[in-house]
């Protein structure tokens, strides 16, 4: 009889938290676009790169919830 530990998902609020890291970067980049920002314009990759890793670790560290399965013996 081993405890084994207890799966986890990313909550509801955290999808959305993520889903807003990446949405702000998206708005970022086209109002540096709509600007003609020249100078911002060859990080626009790197930046959506970025924004991308946070949405998806940010809820992954914080936003954790255990999953209650139903065992079935």
């Amino acid at each position: 009889m081993t405890d084994q530990p207890t799966p986890t998902e990313v909550s509801i609020r955290g999808r959305f938290v993520g889903m807003s890291i990446l949405g702000s970067a998206v708005v970022l980049v086209i109002f540096l676009e709509n600007l003609r920002v020249i100078a911002w314009l060859p990080y626009v990759l790197h930046i959506l790169g970025v924004a991308l890793a946070l949405a998806i670790a940010v809820p992954m560290l914080f936003f954790r919830r255990p999953v209650d399965h139903a065992r079935r013996t």
